[in-house]
């Protein structure tokens, strides 16, 4: 197996053991996270991550997209299952409530935005890979 896949392993591994830490995270949030504010974070997440890597698209050089594109995939991809392992968590235990689902909501708006960077990437930078 290739370098890559060994570390996209060890982050969901390590995402997945600090889901009872994301959850009491969440819980702890000063105002209290309500169900309104899950769409938001998703929302938010997604373009940030727009955001953040489109501003390494648009410089001429491939090298800085791929650089952003390899670091933030693998934190949206621990935040996802961090979030992942926090709603199942509190699923087994109590019920799910909205602080609960909190960082699988961060996750998946960033690996969403990721992935649409990615598709950015390769349709601006063809020849990089």
């Amino acid at each position: 197996m290739k370098l890559w896949h060994w570390i996209v392993i060890g982050v969901v591994i390590a995402g997945l053991f600090s889901g009872p830490g994301a959850l009491e995270a969440g819980a702890a949030a000063q105002p209290p996270i309500e169900w309104s504010d899950i769409p938001f974070v998703f929302i938010g997440g997604a373009l940030g991550m727009l955001f953040v890597i489109g501003i390494q698209l648009f410089r001429r050089e491939s090298k800085f997209s791929k650089w952003a594109l390899w670091l933030l995939g693998p934190a949206s991809l621990y935040f996802f299952a961090s979030g992942l392992s926090a709603v199942l968590l509190a699923a087994s235990r109590s019920g799910v409530s909205p602080h609960a689902v909190l960082f699988f909501a961060v996750g998946a708006g960033t690996l969403l935005g990721v992935g649409v960077s990615w598709l950015i990437y390769r349709r601006r930078f063809k020849n990089a890979l």
